[in-house]
């Protein structure tokens, strides 16, 4: 999302925040126009809320803050979750950033 900024030269939300950077990266890569009917309006709502609950789950069971010796184990399946979830993410938002920016690079 930072990179789709700085190609754009769009500057980042002042809130440090993955949230606020969804919704500054939701804004310009035109997500709430994908199509006239609006019917994917409802599954870009839902990449909001995979945004907020990767970071939250980045927050709580990652060791990026440092936990010390004794840290959560997290379960192999909620792992590849966490992985293909942020994948699957990553993957729209280049997309969109070719499509509207012509693969500008």
């Amino acid at each position: 999302m930072t990179i789709c900024h700085d190609k754009i030269n769009i500057a980042l939300p002042t809130k440090r925040q993955v949230t606020e950077l969804w919704k500054s990266t939701r804004t310009i890569l035109k997500f709430d126009d994908l199509d006239s009917t609006g019917s994917t309006l409802t599954l870009v709502n839902v990449l909001s809320g995979l945004v907020t609950q990767l970071g939250g789950l980045r927050n709580a069971l990652g060791d990026a803050h440092g936990k010390g010796i004794l840290s959560t184990e997290v379960s192999e399946c909620i792992a590849e979750l966490a992985i293909n979830t942020a994948s699957t993410l990553s993957t729209i938002i280049i997309r969109r950033f070719n499509q509207i920016s012509g693969g500008a690079k």
